[in-house]
């Protein structure tokens, strides 16, 4: 399934930014980079995760929209804590991290306030000592700011 959403939304990357958010409906395409860190008591796993993201989005009003959308991010984290049988271990994962989400948006030019409700999955795979499934309810609350054809996001 995720292999199939990521494949549509590599084949869509063309469509990249149709349409102004705010302005009936709009489409948006992007590769993603982010910087992760998670920490539980004697453990920490830290690195960058690249991805896609992608969204559907319709303008109700002049400066409010609904949004319906989803990022796969893959990648190596540096794990650093105990295997499974208790020894120290430091090693590279081989993570992903998929998102699907509906949120809402408030629109004031290349700035965008959203918050709504996703599901996160984590797939964590300590090579060698574990590997877990991770499924969560989230509330995302963001800002996005739009410049030239990038993009930062704080979430």
């Amino acid at each position: 399934m995720r292999f199939l959403l990521l494949a549509i939304l590599a084949a869509t990357a063309s469509l990249a930014h149709a349409q102004r958010m705010g302005e009936g409906l709009w489409l948006n395409v992007d590769y993603t980079y982010t910087q992760f860190s998670y920490k539980e008591p004697n453990l920490t796993q830290k690195g960058a995760l690249p991805g896609i993201r992608g969204d559907i989005g319709l303008g109700l009003f002049d400066n409010f929209g609904l949004t319906v959308g989803g990022e796969y991010r893959d990648g190596n984290l540096k794990y650093d804590g105990a295997s499974f049988n208790g020894t120290n271990t430091k090693v590279v994962t081989t993570d992903y991290m998929s998102d699907t989400y509906l949120l809402a948006n408030l629109m004031y030019g290349p700035i965008n306030f959203y918050g709504g409700v996703g599901k996160r999955e984590w797939l964590n795979n300590i090579n060698g000592s574990y590997r877990r499934r991770m499924f969560t309810d989230y509330y995302p609350a963001g800002i996005i700011i739009n410049r030239g054809g990038f993009y930062i996001k704080g979430e």
